[in-house]
């Protein structure tokens, strides 16, 4: 089966193994074309700034980010991108990834309406293929 891919997901988490697989399964699932990794909330809000800069129009569909890293977590990252100019902008998901399981991060999680929801690492097959699910892929 033919199924198109999207053009571009953002994974915003600062451990490189964690990246590397889910990076993997990813391009297995044959989810999307590109996959632009940063390792800092700061890092994935600067590359954002960037890609509306020059226009916008290559704009990540899909947001994987992790709550805890340094610089910037994922909660900063979801506050300073409520008040942006790329918000205003984007109409693709965001997922919120943790290595907790605290009732406390998915409450404050809940915070954010424009937050598409919220996996307990490690992200799985499963999970990926529910993620897609919301852009029409089948599930894995």
């Amino acid at each position: 089966m033919d199924v198109q891919q999207l053009h571009s997901i953002l994974l915003v988490d600062d451990d490189e193994v964690t990246n590397f697989y889910v990076e993997h399964l990813i391009r297995k699932m044959k989810l999307a074309d590109n996959v632009h990794v940063e390792m800092t909330g700061r890092d994935a809000m600067d590359y954002l700034y960037q890609v509306m800069k020059d226009g916008g129009e290559n704009l990540p569909q899909l947001i994987l980010l992790d709550i805890n890293m340094p610089v910037m977590n994922g909660f900063e990252f979801l506050e300073e991108f409520e008040q942006s100019v790329v918000a205003s902008k984007y109409n693709g998901k965001i997922y919120m990834l943790t290595s907790s399981a605290l009732d406390l991060d998915k409450q404050r999680a809940a915070r954010f309406s424009f937050l598409n929801g919220f996996y307990t690492k490690p992200l799985n097959t499963s999970m990926l293929g529910e993620i897609a699910q919301q852009f029409g892929h089948p599930a894995a």
